[in-house]
């Protein structure tokens, strides 16, 4: 190619990853090789290292895949190349240091459900009365003068509220979806002196338990916010498909 002078070609990787568990005739199927690879990829395509004849070029990288396939027929490697178990958690989390959001709480296994980026605010605004209200999830800490007050924001409330919710359901499938406007994050939402569930404090894990809240606005809705089988983490593990810009 390069003697005809087509120099300029697009390039784009439609599959790659490593499997995280293998049989006994797969030894190298295992979770460090996998996280070690699936790692090092993004950081190499984030960081627009390019290929040697192209170097500085990015290259849009498609991982493979975004979740295990329990039911896949074949070896035990074929059914687990995914980023994430059927619940949506993590198979294992990405040492992604550096790198931006995408998975980079790489200090903890924990998941957090939070507001979905560019997400209606209507919705929200409903799915975060639900959650306090026939969710009954404790909103209290949302009050004007309590931790979690600011930012004073429908999103920045509703992470609150489906967190918690979240967490106090086990982080179920389902637990996280609230029509669509939540996703699941591995990067941790508590800031100052306002920790969501499933955070750390001295090392102690912050439990989901609910209480019923005293301070709730409630639509009345009977909707149920949460009753699909797939949380939308769908959305948030987009991300991690596309890991750079379509090639220009």
């Amino acid at each position: 190619m390069a003697y005809l002078n087509i120099t300029n070609v697009p390039v784009v990787v439609t599959e790659s990853g490593w499997p995280s568990k293998g049989d006994a005739s797969e030894p190298d199927a295992t979770l460090d090789n996998a996280n070690t690879y699936n790692s090092g990829l993004i950081k190499h395509v984030l960081n627009n290292t390019g290929t040697p004849k192209h170097p500085g070029v990015a290259i849009s990288t498609y991982l493979y895949e975004l979740y295990n396939e329990d039911m896949r027929p074949g070896s035990v490697s074929e059914k687990n190349w995914g980023l994430f178990d059927a619940n949506g958690n993590p198979i294992y989390i990405m040492r992604l240091t550096g790198s931006g959001s995408v998975l980079a709480n790489d200090t903890t296994n924990q998941t957090y459900c939070v507001a979905r980026d560019g997400a209606d605010q209507k919705m929200l605004q409903a799915a975060l009365d639900w959650a306090c209200g026939q969710g009954k999830v404790d909103c209290s800490a949302l009050v004007q003068g309590q931790p979690c007050y600011e930012p004073d924001t429908v999103a920045a409330h509703a992470t609150y509220a489906f967190d918690a919710y979240y967490h106090a359901n086990g982080m179920g499938p389902g637990t996280c979806s609230f029509n669509g406007v939540a996703s699941i994050t591995t990067t941790n939402p508590s800031h100052g002196t306002c920790l969501y569930a499933g955070s750390t404090k001295n090392g102690t894990f912050i439990n989901g338990t609910t209480v019923q809240s005293s301070n709730v606005t409630s639509g009345g809705s009977s909707h149920p916010f949460n009753s699909g089988v797939y949380s939308s983490s769908l959305v948030s593990g987009a991300l991690l498909l596309l890991v750079s810009l379509i090639f220009l």
